[in-house]
């Protein structure tokens, strides 16, 4: 039996597809916790504003104190994707009304010019 590269790739591309219907389908499973700094990374927020996601109710998390009797936050896999897809669009209108660093840079140069003349 003769297979062609053409089969190949199909077969190819219909695995990959079953690979991520899987994995999109195990992340609603998933019971691995990540630390509140990993939290961060994935969100790109400080810990500041993950705490009070959580302290607002916004954002699920596990709390718990360590053997030093400090207050630690664990976030499951699944909370964290759907906290971001919630989001999504407030993130994205957060990145459309940001000034850049050239508009920055111009409005204080221009401020101080005005206080030197």
């Amino acid at each position: 039996m003769l297979i062609t590269q053409e089969q190949i790739w199909q077969k190819l591309n219909e695995l990959d597809q079953k690979l991520e219907k899987f994995w999109k389908g195990a992340e609603q499973f998933s019971v691995e916790e990540i630390s509140l700094n990993k939290a961060c990374r994935l969100l790109r927020l400080g810990d500041s504003t993950i705490i009070k996601l959580v302290k607002s109710g916004k954002l699920k998390a596990r709390i718990y104190r360590d053997s030093n009797h400090r207050q630690r936050y664990r976030f499951l896999l699944k909370d964290i994707k759907e906290f971001q897809d919630s989001t999504k669009y407030q993130h994205e209108f957060l990145q459309e009304n940001c000034r850049t660093a050239e508009e920055i840079a111009r409005e204080i140069f221009q401020n101080n010019k005005r206080k030197v003349s």
